[in-house]
Order: C-alpha cells, then structure tokens, then sequence
C-alpha cells in the first residue's frame, strides 16, 4: 500500500508540473461538418473516433469534406472557462490541411488572431500564436477549402493560464488498488 501510494504521489507532482493551465467547456456549434466513423482509414491516417471533440482528449477524428457532406467550416467550438485566462497559443495537429485558416474569435465572433494553414495529405503541427488574447468565453475556427473529402485531425491543445492567483488543482489522480482507490489533488498558485 505505501509502494502504491508513493507512486501516486510521483505521478502527482509529475503531472502538476507539467500541467498546461485551466481546461475549458468545449461544445461544438452549427457549422461544424460531419465526422466519419470511427476506424476510417485516409492515405494511411485511421480516425479513434467518430466525436468531433475527441482532439481535444488527444483522439483523432475525421471530418468529411464539403463534397462528401461536410461543409468547408471544419469545425467551430465553443470554448468556455469558469474564469477570465490568457490564451498564449493554439496546437493544432493532423492531416488534410490544404488551404484555409484557424481563427481564434472572442465572445462576439470579432477575429483575434488567425494563421493560415496549407499542407497535403502528410501530417502537420499548426501553432496559432495568440499573446494578449484574454477572455473567458472564446470560439476556435478552422476553414478548409481545398480538402473536398476529408480532414484527419489529431490534437488541439489550448494553452491557457487563469489571470487570477486563486490556486487551482493541478492534476486529479485516481489509483485503483485492492483496497479501493485512492484520490490526491495538488494546489499550485498560478503565478
């Protein structure tokens, strides 16, 4: 039990180090185009999942092109966080970007900062810088054009930092032993 217990204690702290700051409410809105199913297999790139949020777990989905029945919006999430943060960037990865652009839009859908994206069939990294961007209710687009039948898309990761010091927890761990499992939350202060 105390193995056990010390590993989850190092797993903890590893975590709460690299913890990537606040996570958001993400919903998709109308707009986004289909997915296919999970299991789909494009020049190689085999989507986990058929849910057009799964990027944001690290799952890959793929959309369906404008020719196919999706539409030439790829996707528009709603990104929602308890409190107001500051976004210093966007990673987005896949495959299929062939032309088009991600945007980051505020509240209002005003533009706050954008990158276009171009690339064929291989797989890509896309960094949408967005320092100074503050809120605390965001809608992340991407606009594909020339990728009429599908998009594979990987990872999106938002990094984001809240603007208060109020601690927040760093990582959750859930260890399953014998006797039960064992929870530990971690503090940190924001800096």
């Amino acid at each position: 039990m105390k193995s056990i217990l010390k590993l989850a204690i190092l797993l903890l702290l590893a975590a709460a180090v690299g913890h990537a700051g606040p996570i958001p409410v993400v919903t998709v809105e109308p707009g986004t185009s289909a997915t296919y199913p999970a299991g789909t297999n494009w020049s190689g790139f085999v989507s986990q999942s058929d849910n057009p949020l799964a990027p944001f777990s690290g799952q890959s989905v793929t959309f369906k092109g404008y020719v196919v029945g999706g539409n030439v919006l790829t996707f528009l999430y709603k990104l929602s966080y308890s409190q107001a943060v500051d976004i210093s960037s966007i990673v987005i990865e896949g495959a299929a970007f062939n032309g088009g652009y991600l945007a980051l839009l505020d509240s209002s859908m005003n533009l706050l900062d954008q990158i276009s994206l171009s690339g064929n069939n291989n797989f890509w990294t896309f960094t949408l810088p967005t320092p100074g961007v503050s809120g605390q209710i965001f809608y992340l687009e991407e606009n594909i054009e020339g990728s009429t039948t599908w998009r594979y898309r990987s990872s999106i990761v938002v990094n984001a930092e809240n603007q208060s010091s109020v601690p927040e927890p760093a990582s959750l761990l859930l260890l399953s032993t014998g006797l039960g499992v064992i929870s530990l939350t971690v503090w940190r202060r924001r800096k």
